[in-house]
């Protein structure tokens, strides 16, 4: 049983490139305010709520709504 999870869990990590990591670390040290996220689908004014192993979820400031983005999307992040 144990190396049945231990294969599985193999499978199931998200392989992101180096800056997919650094953007992922930059989102979480904001510490809640708000910040600039740029995404494969476009920019958005954000603030970081939450993540799971595949995604993150945002707080979208212009749009008043929140929205979740698989982490292979993130490119960049612009904080202050």
């Amino acid at each position: 049983m144990k190396l049945v999870n231990i294969v599985q869990s193999k499978h199931n990590k998200t392989h992101m490139t180096k800056t997919q990591t650094q953007t992922l670390q930059a989102i979480r040290e904001t510490k809640g305010r708000f910040f600039g996220l740029t995404t494969k689908n476009g920019v958005y004014n954000a603030q970081f709520r939450g993540e799971t192993p595949s995604y993150v979820t945002i707080y979208d400031r212009n749009a008043r709504k929140m929205r979740k983005f698989a982490k292979a999307s993130l490119v960049a992040v612009n904080a202050h």
